[in-house]
């Protein structure tokens, strides 16, 4: 099945809704079992990217 787990909060939702800029990234090295991938979303702010979603992709 494709299930992923995603961790964020209320408010960096909010925030990413109004974010013109995502940046995207994943990593494979870092990852437990049963994991694959760790997915990040982030955003910038005052000229500085912030991580407001991390995302755990099941294999």
């Amino acid at each position: 099945e494709n299930r992923v787990l995603l961790f964020s909060t209320e408010k960096n939702m909010r925030l990413l809704q109004f974010s013109s800029d995502w940046f995207c990234d994943g990593t494979f090295k870092v990852v437990p079992e049963p994991f694959y991938q760790l997915y990040s979303i982030d955003c910038l702010v005052s000229k500085r990217t912030i991580p407001w979603v991390f995302i755990l992709l099941l294999k």
